[in-house]
């Protein structure tokens, strides 16, 4: 679940939030492309109960930067969106 104890910045409402997955999601990775640049790498799934933590906006609305075991993601916000109104209609 997100950490509301997180602090947000500028970026992104997300920012700087942990997440644990309760499923497997679609991530992009972000690669190095040179000269301070990044490009887009493959297209994976980041695994159920893995630890993501928001480190920045997306590259677009509807994706946020994460980091997940040392590496850089872009995930789609609907996916995070999905989890979050799950967990939160079980506490009702």
């Amino acid at each position: 679940m997100w950490n509301a104890d997180a602090v947000l910045t500028s970026e992104s409402p997300y920012s700087h939030l942990s997440y644990t997955l309760s499923t497997d999601i679609p991530a992009i990775q972000v690669l190095p492309a040179g000269a301070g640049l990044t490009g887009l790498g493959p297209v994976l799934k980041l695994p159920r109960g893995a630890q993501i933590e928001a480190c920045g906006a997306g590259f677009d609305d509807h994706t946020l930067k994460v980091r997940y075991a040392d590496s850089l993601y872009y995930v789609f916000l609907e996916d995070l969106e999905i989890k979050r109104k799950s967990a939160a209609s079980a506490d009702a």
